[in-house]
């Protein structure tokens, strides 16, 4: 099933990575792009996409003078009735996980968004029901990472942070190490001599 997603500012980013995380085969045009200057095979031309068979398009912005300007484009032709303006940009692609708990097959997506208004307002407030949802989540993993934090602290009270990182940090099974510290990794072999502090051998520099 395809999905042209007209505009590629924040909105058409959004409804890209919703609609391929729902199963939907994506493809943009978006007047600003230069085609000259890409080889990405999602992106192609008004004219182009007006002899695909598209099964609905996504007018991506959250300017409605704006988007009635892009569905005017579009009124003559036979993808008049399928199109539908996506004009918010909730959607992330860091709340995939959730995508299964509030949308179903691309086939219902599509007859649900094609029985929705221009404005999609049974989605928006789909959308808003999921933002939620996900900054819960958020705020439990949260508060779980600072129980956690706290019981290494607890643990741990005469050790560095460094030294707190390295033993309560994920590490390969194998044979390297690897040690994951805010914003940077490293990895050593598991030979003798090495400096666990911070994980350069001793008089090593760092």
């Amino acid at each position: 099933m395809k999905v042209l997603i007209y505009g590629f500012g924040w909105s058409g980013k959004s409804a890209l990575a919703l609609c391929e995380k729902i199963g939907f085969e994506g493809f943009v045009v978006d007047d600003a792009i230069d085609m000259d200057l890409t080889n990405d095979r999602i992106f192609i031309t008004l004219k182009e996409a007006l002899v695909i068979k598209f099964d609905i398009v996504l007018i991506c912005t959250t300017n409605k003078a704006y988007a009635d300007e892009m569905a005017l484009k579009l009124r003559s032709s036979e993808l008049a009735d399928k199109v539908r303006n996506f004009n918010t940009y909730i959607f992330r692609e860091k709340m995939n996980f959730l995508v299964q708990n509030h949308f179903g097959t691309p086939e219902e997506v599509l007859k649900e968004w094609l029985e929705d208004d221009f404005e999609m307002n049974i989605l928006q407030k789909k959308l808003r029901v999921l933002e939620q949802e996900y900054y819960t989540h958020k705020r439990h993993s949260s508060e779980s990472n600072l129980e956690w934090i706290g019981r290494i602290n607890a643990k741990m009270s005469m050790l560095n942070i460094f030294q707190k990182i390295h033993q309560g940090a994920f590490r390969m099974k194998n044979k390297l190490d690897v040690i994951y510290y805010p914003g940077f990794f490293l990895s050593a072999p598991s030979l003798e001599g090495l400096d666990r502090n911070f994980y350069f051998r001793n008089g090593g520099g760092g």
